[in-house]
C-alpha cells in the first residue's frame, strides 16, 4: 500500500535467499491502475507465476518471477480474495461482490476458466484446503 499518490511506486517485489528485494514493474498499460494497493498475494504452485489483487483498482495483476516480468491484468470489481490451486498457472479469486472466479495463468496474462456469483460478499481471506 502507498498512501502517497503523487508518484507511483512498485508494489510487489521478490526477495531471493542471500539476495537483495527486487521491485517488479507496475502495469506497462496503465501504471496507476492498482491504485497504489494490494489486498492478496499468492504464487502457483509451479512457483513461475506471483499474482496479486487490487480492490480499490478492481484488478488481478500477473508477474513472471523467473524475471519479474508483468504479463497482465484481469479486470474484476472489488476483487481482493486470492489463493493458488494445485493445478500449475491456476488461482482462484473472489469479490466483496459474491464473484468466484477460476483463473489460468500463462506468458499472454490471465484468462478466466469459470465465473460463479455467489450471494455472498467475500473479503480478502481466501485459502485453498
Amino acid at each position: 500500500q502507498d498512501q502517497d499518490r503523487a508518484q507511483l511506486r512498485p508494489l510487489m517485489g521478490i526477495l531471493r535467499v542471500g539476495g537483495e528485494i527486487a521491485l517488479l514493474p507496475l502495469p506497462g498499460d496503465d501504471a496507476g491502475s492498482l491504485r497504489s494497493y494490494v489486498g492478496s498475494v499468492a504464487i502457483d504452485s509451479s512457483g513461475r507465476f506471483a499474482a496479486a489483487t487490487s480492490p480499490k483498482g478492481g484488478r488481478i495483476g500477473l508477474w513472471a518471477l523467473g524475471d519479474g516480468r508483468w504479463l497482465g491484468g484481469f479486470a474484476l470489481q472489488d476483487v481482493c480474495g486470492l489463493a493458488c490451486d494445485a493445478q500449475s498457472g491456476c488461482f482462484w479469486a473472489t469479490s466483496g461482490l459474491g464473484d468466484v472466479v477460476k483463473l489460468i495463468a500463462s506468458d499472454a496474462g490471465l484468462m478466466a476458466e469459470a465465473h460463479w456469483r455467489a450471494p455472498a460478499a467475500f473479503d480478502n481471506h481466501l485459502l485453498r484446503i
